[in-house]
């Protein structure tokens, strides 16, 4: 059996750490929607990033 030894580095933990610290904004979690929406759609539609802009703020009454 291989052993395989790995190391994070520091300065990724340092990131992910002050990521878990913050409060994500509104413009944050509006990213993350549309991010989502269109990884999930992207590959069964020929839909754009910006017509699941456009859904996301529908929806979310924008």
């Amino acid at each position: 059996m291989h052993t395989i030894s790995l190391k994070t580095s520091p300065a990724l933990l340092d990131t992910l750490k002050s990521a878990v610290e913050k409060t994500p904004t509104r413009a944050d979690l509006h990213k993350q929607k549309v991010s989502y929406v269109f990884s999930i759609m992207s590959g069964s539609t020929k839909i754009t990033r910006q017509e699941v802009e456009r859904l996301v703020e529908q929806q979310s009454g924008g």
